[in-house]
């Protein structure tokens, strides 16, 4: 009966949400059947973050052009995220005295600070339907970054989230060539495979979002290489790697590889500390690299990389001029929230009037010129606080646990460069990020909780325990 009702109900639906409304009904009843439901959702939530699979409520096209977030985002993340929680309330009635071991968050604090910051913004919003959009978006992955902390315990876990955030990137990487290959974009309902020009988005959106995802993700498959997991894990993140850099060369975004350049710097850097590579091998790395570039000059636009002086960069220095100027007359509480474009046109001045606008290509910009002096200071804090936490993981010499955390450590680092030259409020790149610090502090508090358990020679679960979903 509800079938059949679902099935009339179906055929009045726009294109977009008769895709997402068929999967969600497909996805129930694959959980029906399915033993280990919370290891499926937290595979749609990792997997999900390039994939994007959402549509978009309240949807305002005209504000989006230029670069605000344009509504509030249904996605599959979000369906999977009510079902952890909703699973996590049952368990915690069912057994109430189970999983009391003492945990930290040391980015709780900052976060609340931050998102409490932003929505305090939203008194002085121009725009409070664009600031509340936002709102929505960093409390969903609030959320998302508080269940991760709170209910990871073991490394079988840890390693299973690693694999699909591997999976992921692997995955969207093989999009992004072949998009390449088909030299046009394709929409299909809900997804959307990108490509401008030549220059490569995939299904997370523009080339400088892509290259934001890449480059953030893109040192956690080269420290699974160092890890004591067993030979699969490795050879899933030497893929991940390789093909992960050919789809950052697709994007030609200069930002991107800045960011990836400084990650693997650290990496490289710290792995060379502890022995576990010759001094032969960056050079190898290097000529790898160079390899790689050879094979694809015929992709890349060398004027990107050639010329300082280009339209895109020079383009961007009116932008930084515009959000400096509503920082120095909105200090305190900002402009608001994701309003930086309907309050931007009330700074354009005559010398404005041939330059491209758009939202300024620096998220620390964004940040303060929107939420005031509280807000950039609140976001500094969390990132500062989870690269601390990243390094304290470092310093334990866990084989496991403290590599990985090496690994996003630096891709954190290398996102927080990229921070300054591109736009970073979009939900892949804001996911991707929470889910990293959430793992970072996931990794402290395993090893703490498993301390007593001395950890010697390869570990790792089998594939076949971690994927096994009955």
């Amino acid at each position: 009966m509800l079938l059949g009702g679902y099935a009339l109900f179906f055929e009045t639906l726009p294109l977009e949400w008769a895709v997402l409304s068929l999967l969600a009904v497909l996805f129930v009843f694959f959980v029906m059947i399915v033993a280990r439901i919370r290891w499926l959702l937290l595979a749609v939530v990792l997997i999900d973050i390039p994939l994007q699979l959402q549509n978009t409520l309240f949807y305002r096209e005209a504000d989006a052009d230029y670069g605000a977030i344009g509504g509030i985002n249904v996605s599959i993340t979000l369906m999977a995220l009510v079902a952890l929680y909703a699973l996590w309330w049952a368990e915690s009635v069912a057994q109430p005295t189970r999983d009391k071991q003492k945990i930290v968050i040391p980015t709780f604090w900052p976060l609340v600070s931050y998102i409490g910051i932003v929505a305090l913004s939203m008194i002085v919003a121009v725009d409070k339907q664009l600031a509340f959009f936002e709102i929505a978006l960093l409390v969903q992955m609030f959320l998302l970054h508080i269940y991760l902390i709170c209910t990871v315990r073991t490394r079988s876990e840890i390693v299973y989230i690693v694999t699909m955030l591997l999976a992921g990137l692997l995955l969207e990487s093989f999009i992004m060539v072949a998009v390449r290959a088909i030299g046009h974009t394709i929409e299909m309902g809900p997804v959307k495979l990108r490509i401008d020009d030549v220059r490569v988005g995939g299904t997370i959106g523009g080339p400088n979002t892509a290259s934001g995802y890449l480059g953030l993700l893109l040192a956690l498959p080269i420290s699974v290489i160092f890890t004591n997991l067993r030979f699969p894990y490795k050879w899933l993140g030497a893929a991940a790697a390789a093909m992960g850099l050919v789809a950052l060369i697709l994007t030609q975004s200069r930002g991107g590889f800045i960011a990836f350049a400084l990650s693997l710097t650290i990496v490289g850097f710290f792995v060379w500390r502890k022995g576990w590579v010759s001094p032969a091998v960056p050079i190898v790395g290097v000529l790898v690299l160079i390899g790689a570039l050879l094979l694809l000059q015929d992709v890349i636009v060398p004027s990107r990389f050639s010329s300082v002086n280009d339209d895109a960069a020079t383009g961007r220095l009116p932008l930084l001029v515009l959000a400096g100027e509503m920082i120095r007359q909105n200090w305190i509480l900002g402009v608001g929230a994701n309003n930086f474009v309907p309050t931007m046109w009330g700074y354009i001045t005559p010398r404005f009037s041939r330059e491209w606008l758009y939202v300024v290509h620096n998220n620390y910009l964004l940040i303060w010129a929107e939420t005031g002096t509280g807000g950039i200071l609140a976001f500094i804090w969390y990132l500062i606080t989870t690269i601390r936490w990243g390094w304290r993981t470092w310093k334990l010499d866990d084989p496991l646990l403290s590599v990985l955390a090496l690994g996003i450590t630096a891709g954190i680092l290398g996102h927080m460069t990229h921070m300054m030259f591109d736009l970073f409020n979009s939900r892949p790149l804001v996911q991707a990020l929470w889910v990293y610090s959430a793992l970072l502090m996931t990794l402290y508090n395993v090893q703490q909780l498993s301390e007593q358990q001395e950890v010697s020679g390869e570990y790792s679960p089998s594939l076949k325990t971690i994927l096994r979903l009955r």
